[in-house]
């Protein structure tokens, strides 16, 4: 069984009404159909495990129920900077106070991590219905865009059209300029590439019919070039 994890920043107090980047990242969260708290179990930066995971809960409240109601999954992580009575002393104290089950893990050493992921595999089978239900709801109602791509195919026969404008200019134009300009529509070097595609079907030869000499200028798409043999 796959499944895709999205790792959320810690998010502040107040996030719910947009400090920090925290809106943004609850809107993101409502995606999921499962959400893993993860606290400090070691408390060695001074965060106290609890009051992280309820200002957390909180938080979920307070953007949406439904985001509240999601599925979760409890972690203590940095057990391996504590011995193990500590640990299991801690452990007891969390879940006496959050009244809910909490797994131990080191992401350093893997304790426990296996056994994650197994409980992930197990909520998230649990929860498939769900998942499907706001798939269905969340993406298959969106109106499929009407816009359609256009096929472009090369024109055929007498493709490039040369004639002189008011001041002696050889223009180029037909429906191979216009097939190039619009099939390679790239911002830098855009003419000059085009002017190579032209050259390949005798551009140059057809200018010289028109009786093009050195030094003539020639128009492209609205930009001029001076003709060199």
């Amino acid at each position: 069984t796959g499944y895709i994890v999205a790792d959320v920043p810690g998010l502040i107090k107040g996030a719910h009404q947009g400090a920090g980047l925290g809106d943004t990242f609850l809107r993101h969260v409502e995606r999921c159909s499962l959400l893993i708290h993860l606290v400090d179990l070691s408390q060695s930066e001074g965060r106290i495990a609890f009051k992280d995971y309820f200002d957390l809960r909180n938080e979920l409240k307070s953007h949406s129920k439904k985001l509240a109601e999601k599925n979760e999954i409890i972690v203590a992580n940095k057990c391996d900077l504590l011995f193990e009575e500590e640990m299991n002393k801690r452990i007891n104290e969390l879940e006496k106070k959050i009244e809910k089950e909490v797994l131990p893990i080191s992401a350093v050493t893997g304790y426990n991590v296996e056994e994650l992921k197994k409980k992930i595999i197990e909520k998230l089978k649990k929860t498939k219905s769900f998942y499907q239900r706001f798939r269905r709801d969340s993406f298959l109602e969106v109106e499929k865009p009407k816009v359609k791509p256009v096929s472009r195919t090369m024109p055929e026969g007498n493709v490039i059209n040369i004639t002189k404008n008011s001041k002696g200019h050889f223009v180029v134009e037909g429906p191979l300029v216009q097939y190039y300009s619009e099939k390679f529509n790239i911002a830098e070097n855009r003419e000059e590439f085009i002017i190579r595609k032209l050259e390949d079907h005798g551009l140059t030869e057809e200018l010289k019919k028109k009786g093009i000499q050195e030094g003539d200028t020639v128009v492209i798409n609205d930009r001029e070039y001076e003709f060199k043999e």
